[in-house]
């Protein structure tokens, strides 16, 4: 969700997720009709967009750290520890990527020499805000073994 730039006292806000459900629940939420447009994206997947005027909301959210242009602005998010996790996975969804491999080295000599690796990758103009990801993704952190990332 983000103010957006067309909108000249910041009161439009926009959305956009592939994920038609949780479009008709923020639209509950937002008090609102669920009533939202569908686009395609390059690789012709379905995208539910809507956009919403509110003043409040936007202040709101601009409060928060969410300002138009928020690729280039953007900075530490107010966000409570338990709700971390689910702000991570919408900036992961919308600006990131995600790796899992088996990494299999040198299998000639033993066939079983492989390992596991998993890789997000968060995509940001603004590095106060990747910093800050950084620091509060590095503090949540817990192995399998129960160790915290270093």
């Amino acid at each position: 969700m983000r103010p957006t730039a067309a909108s000249p006292r910041g009161r439009a806000i926009a959305f956009v997720s592939q994920d038609a459900r949780l479009v008709g629940t923020l639209l509950g939420c937002l008090g609102r009709e669920p009533k939202f447009r569908i686009d395609r994206t390059r690789l012709g997947r379905e995208v539910y967009r809507f956009q919403v005027k509110d003043a409040v909301l936007s202040r709101w959210l601009e409060g928060a750290g969410l300002t138009p242009r928020k690729s280039l602005t953007l900075g530490a998010i107010q966000v409570p520890e338990a709700l971390l996790a689910h702000v991570v996975r919408g900036l992961l969804d919308r600006d990131g990527s995600t790796i899992d491999k088996v990494w299999r080295a040198d299998t000639s000599r033993r066939s079983d020499y492989c390992y596991k690796w998993f890789r997000a990758q968060f995509v940001s103009a603004s590095r106060d805000h990747i910093d800050w990801l950084h620091a509060r993704a590095a503090r949540s952190l817990v192995c399998e073994d129960g160790s915290e990332h270093e």
